[in-house]
């Protein structure tokens, strides 16, 4: 079933390649949405998909790889919208 999710990120070290490196994971498991930067400079992401790959998309957000500490995580499932992925900057 497809659903949507909304992601917000805080923690140190969050950067250009924090975007790139969860556009890549977004790719690899066919899931559709935006990342950007929040005011605050959290990154928040909006992405929709099957469940079992926005678990997994979830998972590894939330473990980190690019990002230098994930502080703050959490995850909200809405119903999905049918959107493309895409690279928010200036939001």
């Amino acid at each position: 079933m497809r659903r949507g999710i909304e992601i917000g990120i805080g923690g140190r070290a969050l950067n250009k390649d924090s975007f790139s490196w969860i556009e890549r994971i977004a790719t690899e498991l066919e899931i559709r949405g935006a990342v950007f930067t929040r005011p605050d400079g959290s990154i928040r992401v909006t992405a929709e998909g099957e469940e079992p790959a926005l678990q997994e998309f979830a998972r590894k957000i939330e473990k980190g790889n690019m990002f230098g500490t994930v502080e703050n995580f959490f995850i909200k499932w809405e119903a999905a919208e049918n959107r493309g992925f895409r690279v928010l900057v200036g939001c």
